[in-house]
């Protein structure tokens, strides 16, 4: 990345994009570089925006795995938070009812950090895994047609999630709604 930065290719910009066939020193294929902006601005929130950019372009380009470095700036849980988040997200189809859908998922996210705690890291990924998968399964619910998605089937839908993950679910008819 050096060569390209110093020719001015490369500038850091927020989502500048670059990419390097068979990079020296690693076993990928192909790295990807993603400007982040200001070093002295960057944030865990900016990381999640990154995180799921990364995972926009490599699904177009049929990637189905990759390796997420954590910057030094930010804290490893933080990170790993962010990074996991922000992959789930990116991950996110919502071209159900396209004729000519692709099947682009993520099949694998690595988030490499330099040092933490093993508990704690395991911890903020789980954290973020639910909440990736939480704000997908209400983009789900959203992007439904009316058609598709009547009173009815959107109670089933959050029963059968709240069954699946141990929550309480309680769901009213009309009587109970106007009472």
């Amino acid at each position: 990345a050096a060569d390209l930065l110093s020719s001015g290719d490369l500038t850091g910009k927020t989502f500048e994009t670059s990419w390097l066939h068979k990079p020296t020193g690693l076993k990928a294929k192909r790295l990807l570089l993603i400007g982040g902006g200001k070093a002295k601005k960057f944030a865990a929130a900016d990381l999640r925006k990154l995180a799921g950019a990364a995972v926009r372009a490599l699904k177009a380009r049929n990637v189905h795995s990759l390796a997420f470095l954590a910057p030094k700036g930010i804290p490893a849980e933080e990170a790993v938070c962010a990074i996991v988040e922000g992959a789930f997200i990116g991950d996110f189809d919502s071209d159900t009812y396209k004729s000519d859908r692709k099947d682009q998922k993520m099949d694998s996210v690595t988030v490499i950090v330099a040092t933490g705690d093993q508990s704690s890291l395991q911890r903020a990924l789980d954290e973020a895994r639910i909440i990736g998968e939480s704000q997908n399964f209400t983009r789900d619910l959203v992007n439904e047609p009316s058609n598709q998605m009547t009173p009815t089937i959107l109670a089933n839908r959050a029963q059968a999630m709240c069954k699946e993950t141990g929550l309480k679910c309680e769901v009213y008819g009309a009587d109970k709604i106007k009472e």
